[in-house]
């Protein structure tokens, strides 16, 4: 263990305007896989 070490997690990602886009984005993929349409973020 080393004591003068402290570990936190990557939070670069956490803004308003990322949480945001990252909604959007899961939120059309629902529609698109609802409604049939070519999922354009698979991963296959």
């Amino acid at each position: 263990m080393m004591p003068n070490v402290i570990v936190t997690s990557h939070q670069a990602f956490f803004t308003r305007e990322a949480v945001h886009n990252i909604a959007l984005t899961t939120l059309q993929n629902i529609l698109d896989f609802s409604e049939g349409k070519e999922l354009i973020n698979e991963v296959k």
